[in-house]
């Protein structure tokens, strides 16, 4: 049951990187963006409450984990549109999945988990890849500096992202676990709100698109396949080993978000970047084991 439970996460991952590109290119400016991500968190928050227990007298750390991941959920969204936006798809989800090695770092420093041999060298091979990916972006020369910033502060904000939940799980002993995703992502819907109201004021979204069939059939798809990844995930690592969960959830997601991007978004690869992006799977096979 675990192991299909897994491969429906890492389908589920697959399905929101993919799908969240096809919605992203269907807004025309930054309040646009901001309003999906809003709708997109409204709506996974909707799904979350629905399924998850009922009692909401919780832990103090549950409420404020779930303010800091609604927070860094919003940032973390709205950073991988604009990377997206910027460069092709499996580029940039080979970057974001290297922010695995912020989570990594935290359970080295402050749980006391053994730093191996092959953690290491899964260390090294994950900075020469990210050095190698800085150069792969189409485009020129700005264009690329401007994708690989971006990926990479999606990188350290969806890593924090992680931290956040992990260290929630260890304080609280895996407990309020549908609540703490509720409310992150209710929390997050009303930061990408806020957000949109600001940015609202020198650009003007056309809020009549977002009702268009289409886009609302992408909304929902986003929401529901985040939703269940992140709920699978969470829900999983309190019963299955993490050397299983986290190479198969990220090195497996990885490999169908870049098989799509080729396939249906037509994006060009060649030798050189399928090497970087099987580095890049190796890398976090490595850092798992």
């Amino acid at each position: 049951m675990n192991f299909l439970l897994l491969l429906i996460g890492i389908v589920l991952f697959s399905i929101y990187n993919t799908i969240i590109k096809l919605g992203n290119s269907r807004c025309r400016n930054n309040a646009s963006l901001i309003l999906y991500n809003c709708l997109l968190c409204a709506v996974a928050a909707i799904i979350a409450f629905a399924f998850s227990d009922k009692n909401y007298t919780l832990s103090i750390y549950t409420y404020a984990a779930a303010i800091i991941f609604g927070i860094l959920f919003c940032i973390t969204s709205y950073l991988y549109m604009k990377t997206i936006q910027n460069g092709q798809l499996s580029l940039s989800a080979l970057i974001v999945t290297f922010s695995l090695i912020i989570p990594l770092m935290y359970s080295f420093v402050f749980l006391n988990e053994r730093l191996s041999y092959t953690k290491a060298f899964g260390i090294a091979l994950l900075i020469a890849c990210m050095l190698v990916s800085s150069n792969l972006s189409a485009g020129d020369r700005k264009a690329s500096a401007k994708w690989f910033l971006l990926a990479f502060m999606t990188l350290l904000s969806n890593g924090f992202l992680s931290t956040v939940s992990k260290a929630h799980q260890v304080i609280t002993v895996g407990a309020f676990v549908g609540q703490f995703v509720a409310l992150g992502y209710s929390f997050a819907a009303l930061c990408s709100f806020l957000l949109f109201c600001y940015v609202s004021r020198h650009e003007k979204a056309d809020v009549r698109y977002f009702f268009n069939p289409v886009m609302l059939l992408l909304v929902f798809v986003t929401s529901i396949s985040s939703f269940g990844a992140n709920y699978i995930v969470t829900d999983l690592a309190a019963t299955m080993d993490g050397s299983v969960i986290y190479p198969a959830v990220q090195g497996g997601a990885l490999v169908i978000v870049t098989l799509c991007s080729v396939l249906f978004l037509n994006e060009k690869m060649n030798l050189r970047k399928f090497t970087t992006i099987g580095m890049g799977i190796v890398s976090v096979i490595l850092l798992n084991i």
